[in-house]
């Protein structure tokens, strides 16, 4: 377990979460089967991107109280997600990025590390999701509500 904060990192993924990974898409899929493919697919991209972008040594979290901070970037006239579709979309990126947090299995980290979770949407130039991490022992009680 780290005694020292970690330093705040983010993995930025193109597009948005998979529309198949929302309850409402979810219930018109009637096997487990059909169901886990776009589970595995978000999650093995997750945490190919967070090793691309981050290196192969990932920050280390284990011990950590975590605020995540999720931006979801989209095109002037793009559907958006509501919220609790956003929330369950974005649970196995999530995952995934903790796969890569794991290292292997070497590192004692958990999603349950969570504390704090904020989502957020926008209009930008390219559609993107920007996951952005924070170590909650860092940050001062002004800065733990900013995005």
């Amino acid at each position: 377990m780290s005694s020292q904060p970690f330093t705040p990192f983010q993995v930025t993924l193109p597009g948005h979460p998979d529309r198949e990974l929302t309850p409402n898409q979810k219930a018109r899929h009637g096997h487990w089967s059909q169901r886990s493919k776009p589970v595995a697919a978000a999650r093995q991209e997750a945490a190919t991107e967070s090793r691309n972008q981050l290196g192969h040594t990932p920050p280390d979290c284990e011990g950590s109280t975590i605020s995540l901070r999720v931006l979801m970037l989209y095109k002037k006239g793009e559907q958006t997600l509501d919220l609790d579709n956003a929330i369950a979309a974005l649970k196995p990126y999530i995952d995934g990025i903790f796969d890569y947090l794991k290292d292997g299995g070497d590192l004692k980290v958990d999603d349950r590390q969570i504390e704090a979770l904020s989502i957020s949407r926008a209009q930008s130039e390219v559609s993107q999701t920007i996951y952005r991490f924070f170590d909650l022992r860092s940050l001062s009680d002004d800065s733990r509500d900013a995005f």
